[in-house]
């Protein structure tokens, strides 16, 4: 892995999602920090779809426009809806860890799990699997196409000093 595969992924809250100056904000910050627009993952969850739909839709594509992926954090709890990944422009399903914990004990999660995948490979959208704790877990999800995997098991929360010595180790 290189510094030219990181991706910098930021949660925004609903609130966020509904302020119209959404897109000259994070215009601005992409200027000022110097991350390249495709390197920046925007993650909402299934909420802030349900609340001012029209406010969130024009972010959304004014985001895009800016080059910026759009991931949908939390997919398969919650309010779920197939509806919302035709009329908005996902570029990731972030598939729940409820799902993925242990998933190789688990056929029923298999099969959800699978269904998201190969639901997201139609739609031209990608995965990631969240809350990935072990290799049995990270090599299953490979070999369904989950195409990327988030969780303890490549690496555990530390702050920014630590993550460019790990970054450079693992170069």
């Amino acid at each position: 892995m290189s510094r030219h595969d990181l991706y910098v992924s930021c949660n925004l809250f609903c609130n966020q999602f509904f302020s119209p100056t959404l897109p000259s904000d994070i215009e601005n910050i992409l200027i000022e920090t110097g991350i390249k627009p495709e390197h920046l993952r925007v993650e909402l969850t299934e909420r802030a779809l349900l609340e001012n739909t029209e406010i969130v839709l024009a972010n959304m594509k004014a985001l895009k426009r800016l080059g910026v992926k759009i991931l949908l954090d939390d997919f398969g709890t919650g309010y779920s809806s197939l509806s919302y990944l035709h009329r908005f422009p996902i570029d990731v399903l972030k598939i729940d860890r409820s799902f993925i914990n242990n998933v190789h004990e688990h056929e029923n999660n298999r099969a959800i799990i699978k269904t998201i995948v190969d639901l997201a490979t139609n739609l031209n959208m990608a995965t990631v699997g969240e809350g990935i704790e072990n290799a049995e877990d990270a090599k299953l999800l490979q070999k369904m196409d989950c195409a990327y995997g988030q969780g303890f098991y490549y690496a555990k929360p530390m702050p920014a000093s630590e993550m460019e010595r790990y970054i450079t180790r693992k170069e």
